[in-house]
């Protein structure tokens, strides 16, 4: 690929974006509604993601024009129920995909069908010309570091190609599956998307829920001295969904890494 094919018309950008404090795993409004009754007040320090998943095969309806796709219905009913209660969140598309998948249309066609604007590409190595299409289009983007990919040679300088086009790098060695992370490793992994990726807020998700949130995640803060956002998806779930007392306890639990003094 020739890198000025990838770049053309996309400026590098420092980034501007909060920490959140994230939750992958929604579907219906309710949900939403549950968790934005945990706020009490505008959180100022950060914000919240309210994440959606999504494989890229059960949105094939939708690219070949079917307009009663159950996916995007999901998705449009979190992004709107998000837009009506509690605009200052982020709703997120977590869209997962093979390494080949040529995705920037079909995520810019849902953003302009639903107004969700925020993707999270659980794609290992994703090209480079469809994420700079997202950029091009204004849609704010994470890069996920999984566990597959983080053998791959000259890992820093692979991970430094994505740094004008994204907004997030999410470390996720568990890649959804609920695993604790390593702390050691972690904090390797995390300095090095730092340096790869100076201008892109980091975070970090494994194995999270509330019961460990919180000392987990501060003690990582302090080990690498970076502001880091959290996610959290299969510890908050019971039979395939979220559970509310789950979610309401994690919430308490992870708004102490921005509210303790």
């Amino acid at each position: 690929m020739n890198p000025s094919e990838t770049t053309q018309n996309v400026t590098t950008h420092a980034t501007t974006q909060k920490a959140y404090l994230g939750i992958t795993g929604y579907k219906t409004a309710e949900e939403v509604a549950h968790t934005v009754e945990q706020f009490s007040t505008v959180p100022m320090a950060y914000t919240a993601m309210v994440g959606v998943n999504s494989p890229w095969h059960k949105l094939q309806s939708f690219v070949v024009g079917d307009s009663n796709n159950a996916e995007v219905e999901k998705i449009s009913c979190v992004t709107r129920s998000v837009r009506e209660t509690a605009p200052w969140m982020i709703p997120m598309l977590h869209y997962y995909a093979p390494s080949d998948n040529l995705f920037a249309d079909t995520i810019c066609r849902i953003a302009d069908t639903t107004t969700m604007r925020a993707v999270q590409l659980n794609v290992a190595w994703p090209r480079l010309s469809e994420v700079a299409k997202l950029r091009r289009e204004g849609i704010t983007t994470t890069f996920q570091l999984a566990s597959d990919m983080i053998a791959t040679p000259d890992l820093s300088t692979r991970i430094s190609e994505y740094a004008p086009f994204v907004d997030y790098a999410l470390l996720d060695m568990s890649s959804g599956k609920g695993v604790s992370f390593d702390e050691s490793q972690s904090e390797d992994l995390l300095q090095m998307l730092h340096s790869s990726l100076p201008n892109v807020q980091l975070g970090i998700a494994g194995g999270l829920d509330a019961s460990c949130v919180f000392d987990r995640v501060s003690a990582l803060r302090a080990r690498t001295g970076l502001e880091l956002c959290v996610d959290a998806q299969k510890r908050l779930a019971s039979n395939g969904s979220l559970d509310l007392d789950k979610v309401r306890s994690y919430i308490v639990e992870a708004r102490r890494l921005w509210e303790t003094k």
